[in-house]
C-alpha cells in the first residue's frame, strides 16, 4: 500500500505504479520473441500465449515487487517490456497500487531493459521509449495542489480541481547518434479514489473513504521523425539518457 509522503522535491518523493520500455523495430521486419523472456530474466516465465488472431505474443511473470509481462506485436512490430504493481489484495483501505519508492524500482527496472538492449537477438529498433506513471499519494486534495505547486511553479493551482496538464519540451540527444531528438512528455494531474463499503443488510453502509495523489505520466521518447534503426552499440546509452530525462522532470519538474 502507498503511504502519504511529505511534500518532497527529489525523485525519492515519487512511488511508481508503471515503468515501460517500449521499441519500434522497422515496419517490414518479422520478429521472434521466443528466448527473450528467459535470456534477459533468467527464469521461465509464468505464463506465455501466443494469439494467432491478433498476433500478439506475451510472456509474464513475477519480478520483484510485482509484475513483468513482455508483450510482442507482429503487425506493427513493437516490443512492451511492462513492469508494474501487483493487484491489490482486497481491503476496506482505498489503496493507489505501486512498486514502492521509483528511485529504486526504476533501477530495476533499468538493469533488465539494458540486458536486453546488449543482447544479440535484439532486433534492429528505429524508435525507443521509456514510460512511467508515478505518483505522491496524501490525504486531502489541498495536499495534492501544494505538491503539484512545488513542481509546476509558474501554475497557481489555489482553489483548484480536476488540474491536468501535459507538455512536451523535446531536446537533442548527447549520445553519439547524430540529428536525433528527444520527446519529453510530461502530463501532471490528481489522482482521487473513493469507496463506499456496503454490508448487509444494506442498510449499514459505511461512510465513503477518500484517498489522494499527486500524478505524473511520463514519456520519453525518440522522435518518430529519425527513420534509420539506432545504433545497436547506442542503444544501452540511449535508454539511459531516457531514463535520466525522466528522473530530471521527476525531480526538478517542469523544465525546458
Amino acid at each position: 500500500m502507498a503511504k502519504p509522503q511529505t511534500i518532497s522535491r527529489p525523485a525519492v518523493a515519487w512511488q511508481s505504479a508503471i515503468l515501460r520500455l517500449t521499441a519500434f523495430p522497422p515496419p517490414s521486419l518479422e520478429l521472434n520473441p521466443v528466448g527473450w523472456w528467459d535470456e534477459t530474466v533468467g527464469a521461465l516465465s509464468e505464463n506465455a500465449m501466443e494469439q494467432k488472431k491478433t498476433q500478439v505474443y506475451t510472456e509474464e511473470g513475477e519480478f520483484v515487487n510485482g509484475r513483468l509481462t513482455m508483450g510482442v506485436s507482429r503487425i506493427p512490430p513493437r516490443i512492451d517490456w511492462v513492469y508494474a504493481a501487483p493487484e491489490n489484495v482486497p481491503s476496506e483501505d482505498v489503496q493507489i497500487k505501486t512498486l514502492g519508492l521509483y528511485i529504486d524500482n526504476v533501477a530495476q527496472f533499468k538493469t533488465l531493459v539494458e540486458k536486453w538492449l546488449s543482447s544479440a537477438t535484439v532486433p534492429p529498433i528505429v524508435r525507443l521509449a521509456f514510460g512511467t506513471v508515478l505518483v505522491q499519494p496524501t490525504e486531502t486534495s489541498k495536499r495534492v495542489n501544494e505538491i503539484l505547486a512545488s513542481y509546476l511553479p509558474r501554475m497557481d493551482l489555489n482553489d483548484t480541481s480536476d488540474f491536468s496538464y501535459q507538455i512536451n519540451r523535446p531536446r537533442k540527444t548527447k549520445t553519439k547518434i547524430s540529428n536525433l531528438t528527444i520527446n519529453r512528455l510530461s502530463k501532471w494531474g490528481i489522482l482521487h479514489l473513493q469507496s463506499i463499503i456496503a454490508r448487509l443488510p444494506l442498510s449499514e453502509i459505511s461512510p465513503i473513504r477518500e484517498t489522494y495523489a499527486a500524478l505524473l505520466e511520463l514519456d520519453i521518447s525518440t522522435s518518430a521523425e529519425f527513420k534509420q534503426p539506432l545504433p545497436k552499440g547506442e542503444l544501452k546509452a540511449l535508454f539511459r539518457e531516457l531514463v535520466t530525462l525522466g528522473e530530471e522532470i521527476a525531480v526538478s519538474g517542469d523544465i525546458a
